[in-house]
């Protein structure tokens, strides 16, 4: 016979492995990147410059950029994701969608977490009074290259929503606030399918009342009832009390 949940814990310890090794590895690369770049230390943070990066993108307090010239958006940009600690939590968003890659919840608030910290590092650029079509102009140039999912960056699959989002900054700086009641939704909603249904408890049956026991002996000239000597007058008594 099959031990279906020895097999299913092996698979999940399986696909869990090979998450964290590809999360290591993505970790290494932007370590090893930084060494072969020419990194300049400006005010609280780092500027690392290499032929290799594509994409403008941060990774803890370093701003990876190309050897070309960078518009100053992109610096205020990344900069933001600095400020802001946004690698912290994609580290840690990254670290729970590798043990529970299974869950699609922890997908769906890792996505909107992203989506939130490139939305905080958009709302910088345009309060410092930057013109948001040439900001767009900017990203559209700046969608190609190496950004792996633990840095912050320009994503092109978010492009769309950012340039809609941009609109609406002046309209009021707090649309975060939509996301955070959603919270409460999934919350609900794991409750919800997670409850059990509780089933009356079954009332404990009553005991039967003990039954008067009978016994005539030596042939009808004694009578017994419940071990007790009782004449045939008593006994057809209490048969009419029963």
């Amino acid at each position: 016979a099959i031990d279906w949940s020895e097999l299913l814990l092996w698979l999940y310890v399986a696909i869990t492995a090979v998450l964290v090794i590809r999360f290591a590895c993505s970790i290494a690369h932007i370590v090893t990147l930084r060494r072969r770049c020419s990194v300049l230390k400006c005010d609280g943070y780092y500027i690392a410059t290499s032929s290799e990066i594509g994409e403008p993108f941060s990774f803890g307090r370093t701003i990876f950029l190309a050897n070309n010239s960078v518009a100053a958006e992109i610096i205020i940009h990344e900069r933001s994701h600095i400020e802001r600690r946004h690698t912290a939590d994609r580290l840690f968003f990254q670290a729970v969608r590798c043990v529970m890659w299974f869950n699609p919840f922890v997908h769906l608030i890792a996505k909107s977490d992203y989506q939130v910290c490139e939305w905080q590092a958009d709302s910088d650029v345009i309060s410092r009074g930057f013109d948001i079509n040439n900001y767009r102009k900017i990203i559209f140039h700046q969608l190609f290259g190496y950004s792996p999912d633990i840095t912050c960056g320009l994503n092109s699959n978010l492009t769309k929503k950012r340039f809609i989002m941009m609109t609406k900054f002046k309209a009021g700086r707090y649309q975060w606030l939509r996301l955070a009641a959603a919270v409460p939704v999934v919350v609900g909603m794991i409750c919800a399918f997670g409850a059990v249904a509780a089933t009356p408890e079954a009332k404990q049956a009553e005991a039967p009342e003990p039954k008067s026991v009978v016994e005539i002996r030596k042939g009808g000239e004694q009578i017994l009832l419940n071990s007790k000597a009782v004449t045939l007058n008593q006994l057809a008594e209490q048969v009419k009390l029963s």
